[in-house]
């Protein structure tokens, strides 16, 4: 799973470090029907990602009929503190919510989960990171990497 592990080893972020004396998370009955959020060798979540307000988790489609190194079958999980989600946030789930499906945007695989303690987006993995750490690492983002979408 390489890729897939890579946010495995950087501890964890706000929300697994706020809920993390009170159990495995729960992202609420119809979250947990569809999805199974992934654990690494050490028993934890695998964080993807930290953020101000939530974490991206690794999570698993449940019924889906294979899962690959190339995110098939997987999606990534931003889990957002209930509290967190102020009036802009609102707006940018919906503008989400909108865009989703369009070219060169990460689709939202189903609509935000809500539960007491969290509000979860769904979108499907995306192997290769974020566009802004890939710049980042590298300095720059040639016309030949910016024309193969990467």
């Amino acid at each position: 799973m390489g890729q897939k592990q890579a946010g495995a080893g950087q501890g964890h972020g706000k929300v697994i470090e706020e809920t993390s004396r009170e159990g495995p998370l729960e992202l609420g009955f119809d979250f947990e029907r569809k999805f199974r959020l992934t654990c690494g060798r050490d028993g934890r979540q695998v964080v993807l990602g930290k953020g101000a307000i939530g974490d991206v988790l690794l999570c698993q489609q449940l019924g889906a009929t294979r899962h690959t190194d190339a995110g098939e079958g997987y999606g990534a999980v931003k889990v957002i503190l209930a509290d967190a989600v102020s009036r802009s946030v609102q707006q940018g789930i919906k503008c989400l919510t909108e865009l989703s499906g369009g070219p060169h945007i990460v689709k939202l695989l189903e609509p935000p989960f809500q539960s007491a303690k969290f509000t979860s987006l769904v979108f499907e993995y995306a192997s290769g990171g974020e566009l802004f750490e890939y710049v980042k690492r590298h300095k720059q983002l040639s016309s030949e990497v910016s024309m193969d979408g990467i």
